[in-house]
């Protein structure tokens, strides 16, 4: 499938001036820097890896349990043409896997300092804001905010990063982090919102959402159904194989929303198991 990233317009005449691709699968936030550099947070499937039907019968075990990558894109213009794009990974490539703690899942928000030395993010499913050297493309620090952290504001003083304002999205929170030092992120305040979600409701949501349920915390059920929509990728699991073959049936991901009070069946007719 043609693979469109990034549109750049051109805002006097809504022309359109150049379309990137390759950029990765769900992008999420985007920030530009002074010099019109663009950066966006965005994971990556790797259901290339994955995709063997047939009596190969490949799963989520041939991938180690890292269906996604988890990264910052990065692309340059000179003369209205982009450059070739720069991916900042955020964790180690497999086979090598991030720590505990220490995945950024779903990188969703992004800014940079006015300097365009610094980027600060957000890793949606990991609950997460960390910083990010743009020379280098290290990660340079991190802290834990509330659940689901989507929308950051950035202040900067001098040129660099100061004061990050993020929203919860799950916990309907906002946290003030302190990232003047880059490498020690702080939170300073928490500024609880009016929620009127049902309790058992806003569980479902972050439970939902994080990537804690993995075991290698890269990835959570939204990273496939991203706010219960479909991510249209197909993936080979440990499922039937198809009558009167030998070969395991690919399947698309199924969009969540609508399902309650449902048969439980996959988009191949077959019956699923929702406990």
């Amino acid at each position: 499938m043609p693979d469109r990233d990034l549109f750049v317009f051109d805002t006097r005449t809504d022309a359109p001036v150049a379309t990137i691709d390759t950029l990765g699968t769900l992008l999420h936030g985007l920030a530009v820097d002074s010099k019109g550099r663009v950066y966006i947070a965005q994971t990556d499937a790797r259901n290339d890896v994955n995709g063997r039907a047939g009596t190969k019968k490949h799963g989520l075990k041939e991938m180690e349990n890292r269906a996604f990558l988890n990264r910052i894109s990065s692309v340059g213009f000179e003369d209205d043409r982009a450059t070739a794009p720069r991916f900042l990974d955020l964790e180690p490539l497999p086979p090598n896997h991030p720590a505990a703690g220490m995945a950024l899942a779903t990188p969703f928000a992004v800014q940079v300092s006015d300097d365009d030395s610094t980027l600060v993010a957000t890793a949606a499913a990991s609950d997460k804001v960390f910083t990010v050297d743009t020379a280098t493309g290290a990660v340079l620090g991190r802290v834990g905010v509330g659940a689901g952290p989507r929308g950051i504001a950035l202040e900067s003083r001098s040129g660099k990063a100061a004061e990050a304002w993020v929203l919860n999205a799950l916990a309907n929170t906002v946290s003030v982090v302190d990232v003047a030092d880059a490498k020690n992120p702080k939170v300073v305040a928490t500024i609880a919102l009016e929620d009127p979600t049902h309790p058992v409701f806003k569980r479902g949501r972050i439970a939902f959402n994080t990537a804690a349920a993995s075991t290698t915390g890269t990835f959570s059920c939204a990273s496939c159904h991203p706010d219960g929509h479909t991510d249209q990728l197909l993936w080979v699991l440990v499922t039937p194989v198809v009558t009167g073959g030998n070969q395991i049936m690919p399947r698309s991901t199924m969009p969540v929303r609508g399902l309650p009070d449902t048969a439980p069946f996959h988009w191949d007719g077959i019956p699923g198991d929702p406990y």
